[in-house]
């Protein structure tokens, strides 16, 4: 009998040695787990990273090049207009690429999609060695039918990995994606200065206007007397080539084919796609953001095109194009990076409307300014135009991802239909207006307040007037459900769930408690943070 508590004892102290092993086993394991998934994590990043910012260098280094060149184009491809008419058909490829670049993405992934863009604008280059109606008309839309690939496969492509990424670094989705997405277009803001300053260097020790001088403050009219060596031009035109080439060898480097499906269903889902894109042009909320989206490639096609042809080159001298058009694309750059901020503080409908005021002013200063040559006031142009370009851009980009929750691929395939249909018709206003640049100027007068009409028309017709105009400054988070349940759920600022990243929800729908002041901690509510978008030209 006195043996069994002792034996007693001794069986709870086994059990006990191998509960405490158990565990430490177990322990063990999930550690190794942890650590596994730690690093796994940390590979994931690091791949992911090579991904975006490869991807940024590819955009980076094809703008370089493309900008340079096309901020040229009207100066020195004047005869009979090539410069600006090639500029148009460019646009009118970027148009069709739109509508069936997300079938070849469903095709053959986002890498060689992206890949077969900067070959299209290889080939663009390559033609230029040799101006003429037939060679730089199909050079134009081989480089418009790649500017859809590069940019719609590149968001595919970081769209995928911020999803991707998302529960491994614990963030919101949508705030990971327009990080990356913030990337890719800082990298194209980046590649203005290059690319000029290339051209204008070049054309600085080059050109000739008849007198030997290489530019002239006495008046305008330069243009009627420029020429340029051919070796200076080849060399420009060799280097764009150079650039093109490395842009193309880093994303065969740093892309990883991540968006493609099963060779057996391609046929039906290019079919598919393609008819997807070609529905939205037609919706109904596509054909109000119409308007706006045309504006915003009118405005942005003025500046290389008319402006400078006739403000820069014929008064100043072809040389300045490059140093001067640098500044509008650091204006818009600059804008862009600290637009998120701006609206914290400003609602987003008065900061489009501060653009829209700033253009209109700028368009009236031209008709009624007596030309000639004044580095100022060209320098006051582009640094305004190019911050109201920004904001139009910006703006536009946000409409599109508000209006389509869900289903934003055909969506922007779409808006960049409309966009494209800006640029083809100012380049082409531009070619039929020469001579007399007010046609183009009334006709950019007009449009910028029809779209700023239609904009305002969305806005206080949608539940994003509230979100936008009412909300934008130091407004309460609202909340879902009873904040004592104990399953209270925040709603992010485009109306998702901050849990599981739902669509945006009418501010009807969402059902509040009254709380008590001292309850409710108000924080900054910025609208666009999760959109830092500039312009996919």
């Amino acid at each position: 009998m006195a043996n069994k508590p002792l034996s007693a004892a001794v069986s709870n102290e086994i059990a006990s040695i191998e509960d405490h092993t158990e565990e430490g086993e177990a322990s063990t394991e999930t550690a190794t787990s942890a650590g596994r998934a730690t690093c796994c994590g940390n590979s994931s990043v690091r791949n992911t990273n090579k991904n975006v910012y490869g991807l940024a260098f590819c955009i980076f280094t094809n703008s370089c090049a493309y900008l340079g060149l096309q901020n040229i184009q009207s100066s020195v491809n004047m005869d009979a207009g090539l410069g600006l008419v090639s500029l148009a058909v460019l646009y009118v490829g970027y148009m069709a690429s739109a509508i069936c670049t997300v079938g070849i993405v469903k095709s053959v992934g986002t890498r060689y999609t992206v890949i077969l863009g900067l070959v299209g604008y290889l080939v663009y280059m390559v033609l230029n060695y040799y101006p003429s109606w037939h060679t730089l008309i199909p050079g134009s839309l081989a480089a418009g039918f790649g500017t859809g690939p590069i940019w719609i496969a590149g968001n595919c492509h970081v769209i995928a990995l911020g999803e991707k990424m998302a529960p491994i670094l614990k963030e919101r989705k949508e705030v990971l994606i327009a990080k990356y997405i913030g990337i890719l277009y800082l990298a194209y803001q980046l590649s203005t200065p290059p690319g000029n300053v290339a051209s204008s260097l070049i054309f600085l020790f080059s050109e000739d206007y008849g007198n030997g001088s290489n530019g002239s403050t006495a008046g305008c009219g330069l243009l009627r007397s420029f020429t340029i060596e051919p070796v200076y031009f080849y060399a420009l035109v060799s280097l764009y080539v150079f650039i093109q080439i490395l842009s193309i060898g880093a994303a065969f480097l740093f892309i990883d084919n991540t968006v493609s499906i099963p060779s057996s269903i391609v046929g039906k889902a290019k079919a598919l796609v393609t008819f997807s894109t070609i529905k939205k042009i037609f919706d109904k909320r596509m054909l109000l953001l119409a308007p706006i989206g045309v504006y915003c490639g009118l405005e942005l096609s003025f500046p290389s095109g008319t402006f400078a042809q006739v403000y820069i080159s014929d008064c100043l001298g072809v040389s300045r194009v490059g140093f001067i058009l640098m500044l509008f694309g650091l204006s818009s750059g600059a804008i862009c990076f600290i637009y998120g901020s701006i609206v914290k503080y400003i609602p987003e409908y008065i900061v489009l409307l501060l653009g829209c005021v700033t253009q209109v002013g700028l368009i009236v200063f031209l008709l009624l300014w007596k030309r000639e040559p004044s580095y100022a006031a060209v320098i006051v142009f582009v640094v305004g135009w190019g911050a109201a370009d920004a904001v139009w851009h910006i703006t536009y980009s946000g409409f599109v991802a508000y209006l389509f929750p869900g289903d934003t691929t055909p969506a922007f395939g779409a808006s960049r239909l409309w966009l494209g249909l800006g640029l083809t018709t100012g380049f082409l206003s531009s070619y039929l207006s020469s001579g007399d640049e007010s046609v183009l100027l009334y006709l950019l007068l007009v449009i910028c307040v029809v779209a700023t009409i239609f904009y305002t028309f969305i806005l206080f017709t949608t539940k994003r007037m509230e979100q936008v105009f009412l909300y934008s400054v130091y407004c309460p988070k609202r909340v879902k459900g009873s904040p004592t349940n104990g399953n209270t759920t925040v709603l992010n600022d485009i109306g998702g769930d901050t849990n599981n990243n739902t669509a945006p929800m009418p501010l009807d729908d969402v059902k509040t408690t009254p709380m008590p002041l001292d309850d409710v901690k108000t924080t900054p509510m910025p609208l666009l943070d999760y959109v830092k978008t500039t312009p996919m030209h």
